[in-house]
């Protein structure tokens, strides 16, 4: 199975969420998941933790380093923002190197810095906490296709309960299966599709 690394240079873009959602999806699945938090701010791990003193614990692993090649289990990593050394070590263990991004300019600007970085790596966009009737969408698929940076199709909605689910597992997963279904068959993961 492959490892994903979620990056983006830039804070409060959905990292954490990304990665839990697409975690809990592989979990739906009965795919053998792990996840790993590289920020020292830990919010997947406290998001584990939060959910296990809950008495509903996340139901895969989360730890705090790269484990080495295990191809029976997919990882996925969440990356710090504007830490260089933990960003790149995660990016160069990726198959995959996931972006999620708002489409607003202000976290549009920082997917530059961030595609710059994974240039070795196949990379690809995803567009998160998107407002239906806005025009933003449309504007950051043009803007990122006019630089040739690849975009998932699928988008993730703002949606209030995933931004509430903090300290819980996801008991819907608004759109992240349909991103994990796509991420996993894409082109860009060539021989380490699961």
């Amino acid at each position: 199975m492959p490892i994903l690394t979620i990056a983006h240079t830039k804070g409060g873009v959905g990292k954490s969420t990304t990665t839990v959602y697409l975690a809990a999806a592989a979990h739906a699945r009965d795919m053998s998941v792990r996840v790993v938090d590289l920020d020292r701010q830990g919010t997947t791990m406290a998001w584990a933790e939060a959910a296990a003193a809950a008495g509903a614990p996340l139901p895969f692993e989360v730890g705090t380093s790269i484990p080495v090649d295990n191809p029976a289990i997919l990882t996925i990593v969440d990356t710090p923002p504007g830490e260089a050394k933990a960003i790149q070590e995660a990016i160069d263990a990726a198959d995959l190197v996931v972006i999620p991004s708002r489409a607003t300019p202000a976290d549009l600007a920082r997917v530059y810095p961030t595609v710059s970085t994974t240039r070795h790596k196949p990379t690809v966009v995803v567009l998160t906490s998107i407002r239906l009737g806005t025009r933003l969408l449309e504007q950051a698929r043009d803007l990122l296709a006019a630089d040739e940076i690849a975009t998932a199709q699928t988008t993730i909605l703002q949606r209030e309960a995933i931004a509430a689910s903090f300290g819980y597992p996801p008991s819907r997963l608004h759109g992240y299966d349909d991103l994990l279904t796509e991420l996993l068959s894409t082109e860009l993961l060539g021989d380490h599709r699961g």
